[in-house]
């Protein structure tokens, strides 16, 4: 969880990872800090890719739904834990879903647990981009589908008369 250091007033998370030796044997740990709201890894795996111009971007969470990173910094090591899709996370799941953000916009999200931390990692792109791309999508398949399908269509029936043509004039004789 993010908390502020009482001597320099600034928001960290502290993580730590047990040292143990060739044989098993615990020999202590070691602690690293991360200033959350100054240039640090996660701003620099995440950082380059701020809010896009289609409005989807990258969070990520504590394990108890703090915010560790946001492309809008002034939102970093807020409680988020009511967002359903962060809940989703404290509980150790991973998943998508449909959700709505706080301005009101219908987004889709992708969410993950990061199993050695439990932070979560979660991608949000608004609904009515994957519609109008998944529309595009279909409108451009049809366009070159269908002339396809009427070219087979009429190359099917002009087969079939002509390997039908001498079963009519045998009918006919007959």
């Amino acid at each position: 969880m993010p908390f502020i250091t009482t001597k320099t007033n600034r928001l960290i998370v502290s993580m730590s990872e047990p040292i143990f030796d060739e044989n098993g044997t615990y020999r202590g740990y070691i602690v690293g800090t991360i200033y959350l709201k100054e240039p640090n890894v996660i701003s620099q795996v995440f950082g380059s890719t701020k809010i896009d111009e289609y409005g989807s971007y990258y969070y990520v969470v504590s394990s108890n739904g703090y915010l560790l990173y946001h492309p809008k910094a002034e939102r970093i090591g807020e409680n988020v834990s009511a967002n359903p899709v962060v809940n989703q996370l404290v509980k150790g799941q991973n998943g998508k879903q449909q959700v709505v953000n706080l301005l009101g916009v219908t987004q889709l999200a992708g969410y993950s647990v990061v199993p050695s931390t439990g932070w979560g990692i979660v991608v949000v792109s608004p609904s009515q981009l994957i519609d109008s791309e998944l529309n595009q999508f279909i409108k451009e398949t049809l366009f070159y589908f269908i002339p396809v399908i009427f070219l087979s269509l009429i190359s099917a029936i002009w087969l079939s008369r002509r390997l039908s043509l001498p079963f009519f004039f045998f009918n006919k004789i007959s």
